[in-house]
């Protein structure tokens, strides 16, 4: 049975929120905003999908405790979402997701060994990099420029860059 509510974490740029992951919750219209360390979360049971895990949890926190069913990254334990989202990142596209910062609560990057990209992303769009394509800079003007991705850990950074900057 699925919780009469809807969940939908919001990630924002660590510049912007001293590098706290906010969870917006809605529940029957009203909202309530929650930093993601502030609920109490019971694991109920876990399921291991190969790159992430499933997991049954009890959410408290916000007054009233909610059954929810959320994945998490296998390398870092990091938040992926829903098990939509997983299973299109891991599942359909490949990709081994995880945080870009050890501080922040929710995955936004991740490799991917069939393509060997580095992949970041939002709750609105994904794009990926690797060895030998062109840097994303974007200016205020318009102006693009960066060059070209020299190596992987260039493109794990161009990753990071283009999340944050999405987010």
């Amino acid at each position: 049975m699925r919780p009469n509510i809807i969940a939908r974490l919001i990630t924002e740029d660590i510049t912007t929120n001293n590098g706290s992951d906010n969870l917006l919750l809605e529940w029957r219209g009203v909202a309530k905003r929650l930093f993601v360390e502030d609920i109490d979360k019971k694991v109920l049971d876990e399921v291991d999908k190969g790159c992430y895990v499933i997991r049954k949890e009890i959410w408290d926190g916000f007054g009233k405790p909610l059954k929810m069913t959320v994945c998490y990254s296998k390398k870092d334990d990091g938040y992926i979402g829903e098990l939509e989202e997983a299973k299109f990142l891991c599942d359909k596209m490949g990709i081994a997701p995880e945080r870009s910062d050890p501080s922040h609560s929710v995955c936004s990057i991740g490799f991917c060994s069939k393509d060997g990209k580095w992949y970041g992303w939002s709750h609105r769009v994904i794009h990926g990099f690797k060895v030998g394509d062109r840097k994303l800079k974007c200016f205020p003007d318009g102006d693009e420029s960066g060059g070209v991705i020299r190596s992987d850990v260039e493109a794990k950074q161009a990753a990071v860059e283009f999340a944050d900057s999405v987010s």
